[in-house]
């Protein structure tokens, strides 16, 4: 899966299960990439209880940021 395909795919996630956008792009990527989420769970890039990027713009970007720093090389 490619990064733009995650993000695409969260979001449809998202809308398709009534998750929040956090819980549902949390979810995907312990799916996808399992050693990626291990490394976020319960630190300050945790979006998993965010409603969206608006809900906290630096934690998203953190989260983000770290995703498209390690997807290739994880």
């Amino acid at each position: 899966m490619t990064l733009h395909h995650f993000y695409f795919d969260a979001i449809l996630y998202a809308r398709k299960t009534g998750q929040r956008y956090g819980q549902a792009m949390f979810n995907l990527l312990v799916d996808v990439r399992p050693d990626l989420s291990e490394q976020i769970r319960g630190t300050s890039m945790d979006i998993f209880y965010l409603t969206g990027p608006a809900a906290n713009p630096t934690k998203w970007d953190a989260f983000c940021t770290f995703i498209e720093t390690n997807w290739r090389t994880s």
